[in-house]
Formats: structure tokens, sequence, C-alpha cells
């Protein structure tokens, strides 16, 4: 039901995910034209609801806003807080994300590292959105793969689905342990977000009432 409320999704792509610059080379709203769009403004986003569009999907991508410690520049999380209020401000569901941070390599090597960049970042997230009603939605991770490998583009292997499951539970875990996100929607990811059987079959969802699994299809 809940879903289904949320109608017809517009994605604001190259513009918060952007990277690709030295750390600090840049200022925070160059990063979001850095790709070629323009700066996000609440005039945009009307028209994307007055286009018939009811959710935003923002993503975003937080390493090249992080010290080595994992703590997110507060000038960062305010542009990312100031976007998300023009869409839930139009109305409209807005889904937050962790987009092209490469931390999140789904590998048993990895993991450990992933699951402290994970929690470090989910709960900072959490911590500036509590209390934000059901029209915020977190997604754990976009696409978790094994980047430039065989497996890149397909269902992955048993270990990186096993580490993607681990990964989408440190997600849950951390911001349900923030107050005022106890209910919150929470999206997860099979791994590569794809839809091959081994994925799906694969994919654990944890024990939790406010659960949407998040797929791409091409």
């Amino acid at each position: 039901k809940f879903v289904l409320s949320m109608g017809s999704g517009w994605n604001l792509g190259n513009s918060l995910d952007s990277h690709g610059s030295e750390p600090g080379s840049r200022a925070i709203k160059e990063y979001e034209t850095y790709w070629g769009n323009p700066t996000v403004d609440r005039k945009t986003i009307l028209a994307i609801r007055d286009a018939g569009f009811s959710t935003v999907r923002i993503p975003v991508t937080w390493y090249e806003h992080m010290d080595k410690d994992g703590n997110i520049d507060p000038a960062w999380m305010d542009r990312v807080n100031e976007v998300a209020d023009y869409v839930l401000d139009s109305g409209m569901y807005a889904i937050i994300n962790i987009h092209h941070d490469n931390w999140t390599q789904p590998t048993a090597a990895n993991e450990k590292n992933a699951n402290r960049l994970i929690e470090k970042v989910w709960k900072q997230i959490a911590q500036r959105f509590a209390g934000y009603d059901e029209h915020l939605i977190f997604e754990s991770m976009n696409e978790p793969r094994l980047i430039g490998t065989d497996f890149e583009w397909n269902a992955g292997t048993p270990e990186a689905r096993k580490v993607v499951n681990i990964y989408n539970k440190t997600f849950v875990d951390v911001v349900r342990g923030v107050p005022g996100n106890e209910t919150r929607y929470l999206m997860i990811t099979p791994y590569g977000g794809a839809t091959d059987k081994e994925a799906l079959e694969d994919l654990i969802i944890p024990d939790d009432e406010s659960i949407i699994v998040t797929v791409h299809t091409y």
C-alpha cells in the first residue's frame, strides 16, 4: 500500500551524486553542476511535481565530502537537507541514498571497513533527518557490486551476495537505532540491484515491518 502511494518517480541524477574532483577542490554547489546539470532549485522540483510525479529519488555521493574518519562535511549535509526539503515541501516523497561511494565494494576483505562507514554515514544521516515523516525514505546503497570484474552486471558471487546482505542489515540496524527513525520506510537492494534469479533468491530481508526492496531494470 505504501509503495503504491509513492506513485511515479523521477531520479535527480548527475547532481548530488557527481564525483571525481579532488576533495575540497570545489565549492559545495559546484559539485551538482560538475557533470553538466544546472543547480537544483525549488522551481525545478515544483515542475517535476506538476508534470505528474510524486516521488523524487535523490542520489548522493558522500566520500568526497567526508574526512578519514567518515565525518560528513556539515555544509554538504546542509545542501542535501535543502534539496530534500524542496521535494518534501512540495508534498512529494523523497528518497536519499549512498550512491557512487565505491567503498561499498561487496567483498569479504572489504566488509569490515565498509560496514564501519555504512554505520558512520547512516547514523549521521538518520540523526540529521530524525523526526521527518514517512515521506522521507532512506535507500541503503546504489547497486553494490564487484566493480570492474566479470561479475559486475549479473548476480555476482555467493560471497558478494552474502556481504550485501550484511551491509543491508547494518544499514537497517543503525537507522533504527537513531531516535525518530523507528518506523521510517527503508529500501534495501540485492547484489547490484539485479533482478537475476540468484540475486533475488539470496537476498535476506531484515525482520522489520517497513522494508522496501528496490531493483533496477534497464
